[in-house]
């Protein structure tokens, strides 16, 4: 399954050489969304090929990936909170409108900061980096707005 023509096309290559700037390396990862059953599992991984198969073995029917790329292990735990109002069990989460909703609308917060990332990394890197902003506000506050 390609991903949805709604959501960002996230440059692989620039994205983990920005994340490899400002994170160790075992911070990045891959946030995934597979779909089975009507439901969606979010979750993070380095190797999604693997993950695949090994959640496949799982399950009683065909598993689809939805939608998956490349960033830090906290933005799993932060799609974890925004659905908590529809999730089943586990990082299972029912897939329907109000899901793919707030993907969309998270999805498009994302890319506007993935933007400035861009920008700052154009610029040569100097000052603060979109990244480090977000991380010296509060721990409530150092969500990305959405």
């Amino acid at each position: 399954m390609n991903g949805p023509n709604f959501l960002p096309e996230i440059n692989l290559i620039e994205n983990i050489g920005y994340l490899q700037c400002i994170h160790e390396i075992e911070d990045i990862c891959c946030v995934y969304f597979i779909c089975h059953d009507g439901a969606v599992k979010i979750g993070r991984t380095t190797d999604l090929k693997k993950r695949m198969e090994t959640i496949q073995t799982s399950c009683h029917a065909p598993i689809e990936l939805f939608y998956s790329f490349w960033t830090d292990k906290e933005t799993e735990t932060e799609l974890h909170r925004i659905f908590s109002d529809i999730k089943l069990k586990g990082e299972w989460f029912i897939f329907g409108k109000e899901f793919v909703l707030n993907l969309h609308k998270y999805m498009k917060t994302y890319d506007k900061w993935w933007e400035e990332c861009k920008k700052w990394i154009a610029d040569g890197g100097r000052g603060d980096s979109p990244v480090r902003l977000v991380a010296q506000r509060s721990p409530s506050e150092a969500r990305l707005p959405l």
